[in-house]
C-alpha cells in the first residue's frame, strides 16, 4: 500500500480537480456547438439536440466533482 504525504495527496487533489475544471470546459464549448447545429427538425437536428443534451448531463455530471 503506497501512503502519501499530506502534500502528495492536495497536489493530486489539485490536479483532479484541475483536470475535472478543464474536461468541463471541453464539454460546454461541445455543447454550444451542438446546440447551433441544432436549427431544423430532421435527423442530423434531432443528432445534435441529443449531442447537446448529453453533454449538458456530463457537465452537470462533472459539477457535482467539482469543490
Amino acid at each position: 500500500m503506497i501512503h502519501l504525504t499530506e502534500k502528495e495527496k492536495a497536489d493530486r487533489f489539485d490536479a483532479l480537480q484541475a483536470a475535472f475544471r478543464a474536461t468541463r470546459d471541453g464539454y460546454i464549448r461541445l455543447q454550444k456547438d451542438a446546440d447551433l447545429r441544432y436549427t431544423e427538425v430532421s435527423v442530423i437536428g434531432a443528432y445534435n439536440k441529443g449531442l447537446a443534451d448529453g453533454y449538458g448531463h456530463m457537465i452537470k455530471d462533472l459539477d457535482r466533482w467539482i469543490v
